[in-house]
C-alpha cells in the first residue's frame, strides 16, 4: 500500500492506525520507481524491496506453503477490514 499524504495536507497530526502498514511507502518513492520503470519499458513493476520480497517468495516458494501463507494473510486482513 501506498502512504497517502491526505492526512498531513488536511492538518491531521494522526493518521488511522490501517494507513501506517508495515508494507506501506511514501507516495513519492512509488510515483519515482514507477516512473524509472515505465521509462524502461518494464511490463511489471515491483515497488521496494519487501514487495520484492512477497513476489520472490510466491514465485519460487512451494505452491502449498505460499497458498497457506496467503490464506493467513487474507484472513488477518478481512479481519482489520470488518474490526470497528
Amino acid at each position: 500500500p501506498t502512504e497517502p499524504a491526505f492526512f498531513k495536507r488536511a492538518g491531521l497530526s494522526e493518521q488511522p492506525p490501517e494507513s501506517t502498514d508495515f508494507l506501506s511507502m511514501q507516495a513519492g518513492a512509488v510515483v519515482d520507481i514507477s516512473f524509472k520503470g515505465i521509462l524502461k519499458r518494464k511490463p511489471i513493476i515491483v515497488c521496494g524491496w519487501k514487495n520484492k520480497l512477497i513476489v520472490f517468495t510466491a514465485r519460487c516458494g512451494p505452491k502449498v506453503g505460499v497458498t497457506w501463507i496467503a490464506e493467513k494473510a487474507l484472513h488477518l486482513w478481512r479481519k482489520r477490514q470488518i474490526a470497528p
